[in-house]
C-alpha cells in the first residue's frame, strides 16, 4: 500500500512540477518578447541572453581573453532586483571570456 500510494503521490509531484516549469517557461518567452518590442536597442545572443546598453563605454572594444568592469542589475521577470553593483555602489571586474561566449 505505501509504495502504491508512493508513486501515486510522485506522479502528482511530477505532473504539477512540470505544469510550473511550462507556465515559468511561458511567462519568460512573453517577457524576453515583450522587452525586444519595447526596446529597439536590445538585443538578444544566440544564446539566448538578452541585454541593453544603457550607457556605452569609451575606448576600445574588449576581446574574450579581456576583463571589464561593470555595473549591472539582475532582474527577475516581475522586475525584482537579485542582484545589482549599483546598489552596492561598487562595479565588478571579471574576464569577459568566462561569462560571454
Amino acid at each position: 500500500v505505501k509504495t502504491e500510494s508512493g508513486m501515486a503521490l510522485n506522479k502528482i509531484l511530477q505532473e504539477r512540477s512540470n505544469n510550473i516549469v511550462t507556465r515559468v517557461k511561458q511567462e519568460g518567452e512573453e517577457f524576453i518578447a515583450n522587452f525586444l518590442d519595447c526596446n529597439d536597442d536590445a538585443v538578444k545572443t544566440e544564446s539566448g541572453l538578452v541585454y541593453y546598453c544603457m550607457k556605452e563605454g569609451e575606448g576600445k572594444q574588449p576581446s574574450v581573453q579581456d576583463s571589464v568592469e561593470v555595473h549591472y542589475h539582475g532582474t527577475l521577470i516581475d522586475g525584482t532586483v537579485f542582484d545589482s553593483s549599483v546598489d552596492r555602489g561598487q562595479t565588478i571586474s571579471f574576464p569577459l571570456g568566462q561569462v560571454i561566449k
